[in-house]
This record gives structure tokens, C-alpha cells and sequence, in this order.
């Protein structure tokens, strides 16, 4: 299998992640933690002269996995390009480095995405812990507007556990895109967003307070099942 550096962060002077590149399972085996492994992904955080990365290697299962995956955008360049397209719609994601192929002949096979880490609370985490009123407000808001930002650029997430959501000062960051979708009909797009919904509030099954603040605020804006 060859290797093929997709994307680079051109904004990013780095001595450090050109070298990743080009040994992108090597660099997770350095990794400095180990944050997961499983059939379908493997994530590491590491360090380099720009501070700390991820580096996430998304896996092929099996023979079929890999052939079937061959006819689609990798995971990888998927989470690159809904990054920028959230970004573009001020939803806010961790800032991607790099997107890497390996591929033989014609087919592709593993790819790797790389972004900077952000050393910040998870939301499941975060609204874990007693909070203020005011407090909840301002994430009911921030939870809302997001939605809000799905549904009027017809795109979704494809993952809302409040794991992939981070408390970033005063704002929430979204990370792991690679199911995300821009949705080109109106009918697959609320069938989409209908499930990020139901993700989302699945978080909060044992919490009714905050089921309920979140599935009103939702219903109050048409976001659905």
C-alpha cells in the first residue's frame, strides 16, 4: 500500500507534521495516549512542534468493508471537508492538519485524519456536574442554534453523542465528522436530522430536567423527529 498526503495545513508552519505523514501508523504507535481502538477506528494523541494532535486511522473491517469503501469518499477527506463546511455555517470544529490515503493500484484503502487537540470539557461531562440556571440557558441556546445551522444548510452530523461535543469557553465545538452529510433532498436531510435529534436526546434519558429543556427548545424550532 502507498501512501498519499491528500491535505496539509498550508496555515500551519510544521516541521513535525510532514513527517507524521508519511508514517501515519507509526505515529500512532508513538502516540503519547492511546485514546481508542476498535474495528472500525483507532485514536491516538501526540505531540509535535505545533502542540498536540489526533491522529484518527479509520480501519477497513474486512475484505468487503474495503471494497465497498473504495466507491466512496474516504472517512477521512469526508471529515475534512464537513469541518469546512461547518465552519463555514460558524459551526465550530477542531482545526483539521491533515488527511492521508493509502491505496494500491486502484483501490484505496485506509485513510487517516489528523486535527489539533483541544484539551477541553466534554458536554456530557460538563452538564454531568450541578449547573446554573443561566448556565443551562446558554447551552440550550448554543445546542439550538446548531441545530438551527443543520437545518437551514440541509447538512447533519450523523453522530450527536454529547461525547463528540466540546465546552470551548463560552461556545460548543463540534469533533468526528466522518458521518457527517451535505444533503442534496429535502427528505433524506430531515430523516437525518430527525436522527441527530434522537442521538442527542438519547444523552439525557437519565436526566428528565434536561431532556426536557432540550426536546422543547427543539420542538419550539420545528427540529423534529
Amino acid at each position: 500500500m502507498s501512501i498519499k498526503i491528500r491535505y496539509l495545513n498550508s496555515a500551519v508552519q510544521s516541521r513535525d507534521l510532514p513527517k507524521l505523514c508519511d508514517d501515519p501508523d507509526g505515529a500512532l504507535q508513538k502516540a503519547c495516549i492511546q485514546i481508542k481502538s476498535d474495528k472500525t477506528t483507532t485514536l491516538g494523541r501526540l505531540h509535535c512542534d505545533v502542540g498536540e494532535l489526533v491522529i484518527k486511522r479509520y480501519n477497513t473491517k474486512n475484505m468487503w468493508h474495503l471494497i465497498r469503501r473504495n466507491f466512496q469518499t474516504s472517512r477521512a477527506r469526508n471529515s475534512l471537508e464537513m469541518s469546512r463546511r461547518f465552519a463555514e455555517v460558524g459551526i465550530r470544529v477542531a482545526e483539521p492538519m491533515a488527511v492521508i490515503e493509502s491505496g494500491f493500484g486502484p483501490f484505496r484503502g485506509r485513510s487517516w485524519f489528523i486535527s489539533r487537540y483541544l484539551d477541553k470539557e466534554l458536554l456530557l461531562d460538563y452538564l454531568g456536574q450541578p449547573r446554573n440556571k443561566d448556565v443551562l440557558e446558554r447551552i440550550r441556546s448554543e445546542i439550538t442554534s446548531i441545530f438551527e445551522k443543520l437545518l437551514k444548510n440541509h447538512m447533519s452530523h450523523g453522530d450527536m453523542k454529547a461525547t463528540n461535543i466540546l465546552v470551548v469557553e463560552n461556545d460548543l465545538l463540534m469533533i468526528d465528522l466522518d458521518a457527517s452529510k451535505k444533503h442534496r433532498f429535502d427528505l433524506f436531510h430531515k430523516k437525518a436530522l430527525g436522527r441527530d435529534r434522537k442521538r442527542f436526546l438519547k444523552n439525557w434519558k437519565s436526566d428528565s430536567r434536561l431532556l426536557k429543556i432540550f426536546a422543547d427548545s427543539l420542538d419550539a424550532q420545528g427540529i423534529g423527529e
